[in-house]
């Protein structure tokens, strides 16, 4: 998978092409895949449409330094 900038002529949006077949997933079909609920405001940066891919994927979020305790 690569992450990808797509440009429309009024906005542009970040999603993610499968390099072998193609597969393009946007911020929209990963909210919908996640959750069933319409009301789900779409992620509008680069930060958050990679946690919501993180969450999809299944994989645990990057941490912001080491822990303590």
């Amino acid at each position: 998978m690569t992450f990808e900038k797509y440009y429309t002529p009024s906005e542009y949006f970040f999603g993610i092409r499968c390099l072998l077949c193609g597969d393009i997933v946007d911020p929209v079909i990963l909210l919908r895949r996640l959750s069933r609920d319409a009301r789900i405001p779409i992620p509008q940066g680069k930060d958050e449409f990679i946690f919501l891919i993180r969450k999809y994927l299944g994989v645990e979020p990057e941490s912001s330094g080491p822990s303590t305790g």
